[in-house]
């Protein structure tokens, strides 16, 4: 079976259960969101699939090979790969510096970096400059390629990340909170990055995101979690018509989400 299957997944830290018995299934393409309420345990799901939390139960296979528990590093040379809501960038680099980091995530192209010596190993780094500025292209950011990273503005940086994660050539991008606080005009842009990722780098995308109007206008797939648990699933029109769903939100303190998910569902 292709993609990512979770199954009867859980994560208790004490008394508190934060995910409690999730089944769930990602495909191999598209893009498939996260959302729910503060502590719904989105992040915590992330966090149990991508080696940073050990399951107190329950087990993750993707591509039909069992990963529950597994570190991220053998999660990367498998094709799974994420981004962290707090900006991971290598600040005195440059910009394609930091794409070009992301490429060690490869197993094959550090092992093949490994043998060449000469002239096969300038040709090498050629073709990873090249590849590493396509990708650049694809965030719109080719043009500042060889500007320090520091001197980019905070929704390029986030762009930047997409580029660096996207070198690893992943399978499967966990992508947190992509836009957590952007503008509305980085948001459109970055919106417009999470498709063209999952559509001309063949990657499957699963958004962890608040702003449900991104998430409704990108989004293939979408699942809700409340309380450690998957409230509903389905297309975003499925979802926003899901009373479940309003009512989720409501009965949290979290009225903005609530007016958002109203606006979008009207």
């Amino acid at each position: 079976m292709s993609g990512l299957s979770i199954n009867d997944l859980k994560v208790h830290f004490g008394g508190i259960r934060a995910l409690d018995g999730v089944d769930l299934t990602f495909g191999s393409s598209g893009i498939h969101a996260l959302i729910g309420p503060n502590g719904a345990g989105k992040t915590t799901l992330v966090n149990a699939v991508t080696g940073v939390y050990a399951p107190t139960a329950g087990r993750v296979l993707f591509d039909g090979h069992d990963i529950t528990g597994l570190p991220a590093h053998k999660l990367a040379t498998l094709g799974v790969t994420r981004t962290f809501q707090n900006l991971q960038i290598f600040w005195t680099m440059s910009v394609l510096e930091n794409v070009l980091a992301g490429f060690h995530l490869d197993s094959s192209a550090g092992f093949l970096r490994g043998l060449l010596r000469g002239p096969a190993l300038v040709r090498r780094e050629r073709e990873l400059t090249t590849a590493a500025l396509g990708l650049l292209r694809l965030v719109n950011l080719e043009a500042k390629a060889n500007n320090p990273a520091d001197a980019l503005a905070y929704g390029e940086l986030k762009r930047l990340e997409i580029a660096r994660a996207l070198a690893g050539r992943p399978k499967l991008l966990f992508l947190d909170e992509p836009v957590a606080g952007c503008t509305q005009s980085e948001k459109c842009d970055l919106a417009e990055v999470i498709r063209n990722a999952a559509r001309e780098s063949a990657v499957s995308v699963v958004l962890i995101e608040h702003d449900m109007r991104l998430v409704m206008a990108v989004s293939d797939r979408v699942t809700v979690l409340a309380q450690g648990r998957i409230l509903s699933t389905g297309t975003p029109s499925e979802v926003r018509a899901d009373p479940k769903v309003i009512t989720a939100y409501l009965g949290t303190t979290q009225s903005h989400l609530a007016e958002q998910v109203h606006a979008v569902a009207g």
